[in-house]
């Protein structure tokens, strides 16, 4: 597998517009905040946009790749014989042969290390760049788990935004109740005043949730590499997210970028296990030294045929690996090196292994309490309606109006806190199984 350029196609944002209706009549108006909610259909940018944007711009991701890149330049260094010499020499006193007195020479010269060392170096750095993608890849998966889990967290937070000025605007209605009801003396002054606590103690925690989210906005912004201020679209709902189709332990194990870059950091270790064993066989080299000879002056009888005749000399030459101990040791280090790869490869299997248990049995218990919630939400409105029809009516104190209202507002909160569970659950069972490398 070869990374592919990252790449994304920008899309417009499209901002969300709430209009909220603020004032109705009182039971009609209980009635549609109830039971309709105040939910929108308006569309925002995709979060799957958000990831593309971040897997361009992310510099983090960036220098991985960069760091791949040049792992993969070290690949043609290593398989390279290394450079031939060329030696050129001068006498600057002759010396005299039989055939003439020596001028100067040139010697070439070319190493080759033992059979299959070449191969095995270049072996040992594909290893080592495919450990470098991996841990690219490892790092981007990482990104985008964290960048769904900012997007949840938001949503959540505009979620209990949105609840609470929905609680506001019912606690407003149930002070107007009560204002009307002691005006004609069928409750008391503590009544209004209980209720105007409860909307102050709402307004206190509504602007407390809007605090919250300048920091998740930055650090979402963050991870994209973009100013800490812009605008996120956050949709009006978030449905649960799909568990994957394959979806076991040993599709975790195959699958999981850790698990890749260690595979392929073992596999570096037992190359460099060859490459250890045959450093410590000698190196051959090949050359070849031609001498000028100069001519001899004199009788033709008495100077040798081979006058002034050049010498052309081939040599074969080898390396004596005498000092063994540096290779025993690093034949010990390559052993070493790939017993601890081995070690880390079963602790992340564990770690794996019980990250996913964890995961299965946590999707189970926020299943569970997304469907308890749901019913309670449903039965909690009809409670809550009947309970201020009976209030208006004197059969029912105020006091029962405002602690169901309280068990509703829990309900509501606590019916997202599981959908966001779930959903960030799921996200971290796609982590570890690297679903979403390919966004």
């Amino acid at each position: 597998m070869t990374p592919n350029k990252l790449s994304v196609n920008k899309m417009k944002r499209i901002k969300i517009i709430k209009q909220i209706p603020r004032k109705t009549g009182p039971i009609l108006g209980l009635l549609l905040l109830l039971l309709l909610g105040m939910g929108s259909f308006a569309s925002a940018q995709s979060l799957d946009d958000y990831l593309r944007e971040a897997a361009e711009n992310n510099p983090n991701l960036e220098a991985l790749f960069n760091d791949y890149q040049a792992a993969l330049e070290l690949v043609p260094q290593v398989g390279a014989l290394p450079d031939p010499s060329l030696s050129i020499g001068y006498y600057i006193q002759p010396i005299q042969t039989r055939n003439g007195p020596t001028q100067g020479g040139i010697t070439i010269g070319q190493q080759f290390p033992w059979f299959g060392t070449l191969k095995a170096r270049k072996d040992v750095a594909s290893q080592s760049a495919a450990a470098k993608f991996w841990e690219f890849n490892s790092a981007k998966n990482d990104l985008f788990f964290n960048i769904r889990q900012n997007w949840y967290q938001l949503f959540e937070l505009e979620e209990r935004i949105r609840i609470t000025k929905e609680n506001i605007d019912l606690l407003n209605y149930l002070e107007t109740l009560a204002t009307q009801k002691y005006e004609t003396g069928k409750a008391s002054m503590a009544d209004v005043i209980t209720v105007q606590l409860k909307i102050r103690e709402a307004e206190n925690q509504l602007a407390l949730l809007q605090l919250n989210k300048k920091p998740l906005v930055h650090s979402f912004n963050n991870f994209l590499n973009r100013d800490p201020e812009e605008n996120i679209q956050i949709p009006e709902s978030i449905p649960l997210e799909e568990l994957p189709n394959e979806n076991n332990l040993e599709i975790v194990f195959q699958q999981n970028p850790q698990m890749k870059t260690l595979n392929a950091m073992k596999k570096a270790a037992k190359e460099q296990q060859r490459v250890a064993k045959l450093q410590g066989r000698p190196n051959i080299s090949l050359s070849v030294q031609y001498v000028s000879i100069g001519r001899i002056s004199g009788d033709d009888q008495m100077v040798p045929v081979t006058n002034g005749k050049n010498v052309i000399m081939p040599m074969v030459g080898v390396s004596i690996p005498l000092y063994r101990k540096k290779y025993n040791a690093l034949k010990k280090e390559a052993n070493f090196n790939l017993k601890s790869i081995e070690a880390k490869e079963i602790a992340l299997k564990n770690d794996l292994s019980l990250a996913y248990t964890q995961i299965m049995e946590g999707l189970k218990a926020s299943q569970l309490s997304i469907a308890l919630y749901k019913e309670q939400i449903a039965q909690g409105k009809q409670a809550l309606t009947l309970t201020i029809k009976d209030f208006s009516t004197g059969k029912k104190s105020y006091e029962e109006v405002l602690r169901i209202q309280g068990e509703l507002l829990v309900y509501e909160l606590s019916s997202v806190e599981a959908k966001v569970s779930f959903n960030t659950t799921v996200a971290q069972l796609n982590q570890l199984a690297a679903t979403e490398l390919e966004i």
